[in-house]
């Protein structure tokens, strides 16, 4: 399954293609049992849940062991943005794990998804990439200027969470 531990987009996209394949096979499923349609946004969403998590580990990484004004672990501020980001980090993980188990529970039965269940799966999967892009822009905001910078972790999240978050198979 997918772990807690956050993945540059690549390897996070290439662990879930990888742990899809040998889901459908081990139930001896064909990928158009599955629904490419229904899981080409799950390959895009978990990466952008790892990119949120990976986002909140690095700034939490760069409070530690700061003193000075507004740039504390102490920092009410801060703790709310750490907060929100991760109230959205969590249940967009949430999503993407309950509704691909139901596909693949559903095409396990020789079920494939409805009308009702193709607009909820493509529901919520979007919502998914728009708390994963909230939870990034909060602390990338509060990173100050030089997480602009290319060699920084947080200018990678950014980046990567708005491009992969514009793929055409999440709206």
């Amino acid at each position: 399954g997918l772990s807690r531990r956050p993945r540059a987009m690549s390897s996070a996209g290439t662990e879930a293609r990888a742990w899809l394949g040998q889901t459908v096979a081990h139930m001896g499923l064909f990928p158009a049992q599955v629904g490419s349609y229904h899981m080409a946004p799950f390959t895009l969403c978990s990466p952008l849940v790892g990119m949120a998590e990976g986002a909140l580990e690095e700034f939490t990484g760069k409070l530690r062991g700061k003193t000075g004004s507004g740039r504390t672990a102490g920092s009410v501020a801060l703790l709310i943005r750490i907060a929100e980001s991760a109230a959205e980090a969590d249940p967009a993980r949430l999503l993407v794990s309950t509704t691909t188990r139901d596909l693949i529970a559903r095409a396990s039965r020789g079920e494939f998804p409805d009308e009702l269940t193709q607009a909820a799966t493509k529901r919520r999967f979007s919502y998914v990439a728009k708390l994963c892009v909230q939870s990034v822009n909060r602390l990338f905001e509060a990173s100050g200027g030089h997480s602009l910078f290319e060699s920084e972790a947080m200018q990678r999240f950014h980046r990567d969470v708005h491009a992969g978050s514009h793929q055409a198979a999440l709206y």
